[in-house]
C-alpha cells in the first residue's frame, strides 16, 4: 500500500494536472495534508534512492540539461566531464530500467505466489475471482486486494472436486495464457530493450558526432572568445577614439574661445592702457583742480582779509570823513570868522582910507582878499577829493557784494555744475580777484594820498590856527593902535606886516595846491 501510495503520489506530482491534485489536496484535513507533504517530500527529495519507487523527472532532466552547459564552462577538462557525464546518465537510465524489470518480476511472482495460495485455499466460488485475478494481473494490486477480501469471505466453504478440477484447468489455462503473455510482453521488453541498447548505441554515436562538434564548437568558441576579445579591445579603441574626438571637437571649440578671449584680452589691455591715460589726465587734472581749489581758498582768505581791511578801510574812511566834516564845520566857522575879520579889515581899510591916501593899504587889502578866495577854493578842492574818493569807495563797495553775491552762487551751484563750467567760474573769479586787488591798492593809494592830504590839511588848519592868532594879533593891535592913536608909520608897519602873512598863506596854499 505504501508503495502504491508513493507511485500514485509521484504520478500526481509529475503530471500536468498536479495543480488539480494540489487543490484537492488543499481541501482535505489538516493533518491527512501535513502526512502528505511529507510524503511527497519524501517522493521528491528521495530521487537518488534506488529503493524508491518513484523516479524524479525533472531532477533527471535538469541533470542532463546541466551536464552540457557544466561541459562548457571548463574547456580544458570538457571532453572528460562530457564523456563521464553521459556515461553516468546512461547508466543511471539503465539502473532504472532494471529497477522497474525487477520489480515488476518481483510482483508477478508475489501474483503468481498469491495465485497458488488462492489455488490451494480456494473455494468453488473463487473461480470466478480467481479468473478476475488471473485476468487483472498486470494492472496491480487493487484486483489481488479484493481476490484477498473474498477468499477471506468464503474460505470456511469446502469446494468440490469437480469444481476444484475446472477451476485449476481455469487457472492453468489463465496462468497458461499470462505466462504467454508475459512472454509477449518480455519479448515486447527485450524489443525494447534491444531498440534502447540500438537508441544507446545511436546515442553514443551521436554523442561523438557532437563531442566532435563540440570540439569544434570549443575551437569556434575559442576563436568567438577571441573574437570577443579583439571585438571587446577595438570596442575600448572604439570608445577611446570617440572619447578623443570629443575631447579634440571641445579641445577646438576651446581653441577659438582662446582665440576669441586672446582677442577680447588685447581688447581689454588697450582699453585699460587707454584708462590709464584717461586715468592720469584724469589725475593731472584733478591736481590741478587741486591747485585751483588751494588758490580758490587762498583767494578766499585773501578775500575775507580784504574784506576785513575793507571794512577797517570803511571805518577809517568814516573817521576820515567825520573828520573832515569837522573840518569842513571847522572851515566854515574860520570862513565865517575870515569874513568878519574881512569886514572889519574892510573897515579898518575905509578908516585908514579915510585917514591916509596911500595906495598901499588897498594893495594889502586886495592881497588879503586874494589869500581868503584860495582859501575857499582849497577847502572846495578837498571836498571834491572826499567826494570822488567816497564815489569810488561806494563803487568797489558794489563791486565787492556782487562778487561775494557770485561767489555764494557759484559755491551753492558748484556741485552740480561741470568742470568746464567751474573751470571757467574760477577763471573769471581770478580775474575779477585781479581786478579786486588792483582796485584794493588804488584804494590804499588814494587812502594814503587822503591821509598824507588830511595831514597837510592838518598842518595847514594849524598853521591856518596861528596865522588866525596872528591876525587876531594884529587885530588887537590895531584896535589898541586905534585906541591909542599910534602914529601913521606904526600904522604902515602894521600893514606891511599883515601882507607879508598873507603872502605867506598864499605861498602855503599854492604849494598845497600843487602836492
Amino acid at each position: 500500500m505504501q508503495k502504491l501510495l508513493a507511485l500514485l503520489l509521484g504520478a500526481a506530482v509529475q503530471s500536468p494536472q498536479r495543480e488539480r491534485f494540489i487543490e484537492r489536496i488543499k481541501h482535505m484535513r489538516p493533518e491527512i495534508q501535513s502526512e502528505l507533504v511529507e510524503e511527497i517530500q519524501r517522493v521528491t527529495s528521495n530521487s537518488t534512492n534506488t529503493n524508491s519507487p518513484v523516479v524524479n523527472l525533472d531532477s533527471l532532466l535538469a541533470e542532463l540539461e546541466q551536464q552540457p552547459s557544466s561541459a562548457s564552462t571548463d574547456e580544458e577538462t570538457a571532453d572528460k566531464t562530457t564523456e563521464e557525464g553521459i556515461e553516468s546518465n546512461n547508466q543511471r537510465v539503465v539502473n532504472l530500467l532494471e529497477r522497474v524489470i525487477r520489480e515488476r518480476d518481483e510482483f508477478t511472482n508475489e501474483l503468481f505466489e498469491m495465485a497458488a495460495d488462492m489455488e490451494q485455499e480456494g473455494s468453488s466460488g473463487s473461480s470466478s475471482s480467481g479468473m478476475a485475478t488471473a485476468s487483472s494481473s498486470c494492472n496491480g494490486d487493487i484486483s489481488i486486494l479484493n481476490n484477498n477480501k473474498c477468499l477471506s469471505n468464503n474460505g470456511a466453504r469446502s469446494p468440490s472436486p469437480n469444481a476444484l478440477d475446472r477451476h485449476l484447468s481455469v487457472e492453468l489455462a489463465a496462468a497458461k495464457g499470462e505466462l504467454r503473455k508475459l512472454r509477449n510482453e518480455n519479448d515486447e521488453k527485450d524489443e525494447i530493450l534491444q531498440e534502447m541498447q540500438d537508441e544507446l548505441q545511436q546515442q553514443r554515436i551521436e554523442i561523438g558526432r557532437l563531442q566532435a562538434e563540440r570540439l569544434e564548437l570549443v575551437k569556434d568558441a575559442r576563436a568567438a572568445k577571441d573574437y570577443r576579445d579583439e571585438m571587446d579591445c577595438m570596442q575600448h579603441k572604439l570608445n577611446r577614439l570617440e572619447r578623443l574626438e570629443a575631447e579634440n571637437e571641445k579641445l577646438r571649440s576651446r581653441l577659438n574661445e582662446l582665440d576669441f578671449y586672446k582677442n577680447r584680452v588685447n581688447h581689454l589691455k588697450e582699453d585699460n592702457k587707454i584708462m590709464h591715460e584717461t586715468n592720469h589726465v584724469m589725475e593731472e587734472q584733478l591736481e590741478q583742480y587741486q591747485k585751483k581749489i588751494s588758490a580758490h581758498l587762498e583767494v578766499e582768505t585773501k578775500l575775507i582779509e580784504a574784506q576785513g581791511n575793507v571794512k577797517s578801510l570803511q571805518l577809517d574812511m568814516t573817521k576820515t570823513r567825520e573828520r573832515i566834516e569837522e573840518l569842513l564845520l571847522e572851515n566854515g566857522r574860520l570862513e565865517r570868522e575870515l569874513r568878519v575879520n574881512r569886514q572889519k579889515c574892510s573897515e579898518l581899510e575905509r578908516q585908514i582910507c579915510s585917514l591916509t591916501e596911500f595906495d598901499s593899504p588897498r594893495i594889502g587889502l586886495d592881497n588879503c582878499n586874494g589869500s581868503n578866495t584860495s582859501l575857499f577854493n582849497e577847502s572846495s578842492l578837498l571836498a571834491q577829493l572826499e567826494a570822488h574818493n567816497q564815489s569810488q569807495i561806494l563803487e568797489l563797495q558794489l563791486d565787492n557784494k556782487k562778487l561775494k553775491a557770485q561767489l555764494e552762487n557759484k559755491e551753492r551751484n558748484s556741485k552740480s555744475a561741470n568742470p568746464a563750467e567751474l573751470f571757467e567760474i574760477r577763471k573769471e573769479l581770478a580775474e575779477k580777484e585781479k581786478i579786486l586787488t588792483e582796485k584794493d591798492e588804488n584804494i590804499k593809494n588814494l587812502f594814503i594820498k587822503l591821509e598824507t592830504a588830511n595831514k597837510k590839511v592838518e598842518e595847514n588848519t594849524e598853521r591856518f590856527q596861528k596865522e588866525q592868532q596872528n591876525v587876531e594879533k594884529l587885530k588887537h593891535q590895531l584896535v589898541e593902535f586905534k585906541r591909542t592913536n599910534v602914529p601913521l608909520k606904526t600904522h604902515q608897519t602894521l600893514m606891511e606886516r599883515l601882507e607879508g602873512v598873507e603872502q605867506k598863506l598864499n605861498c602855503r596854499t599854492k604849494n598845497w595846491k600843487g602836492i
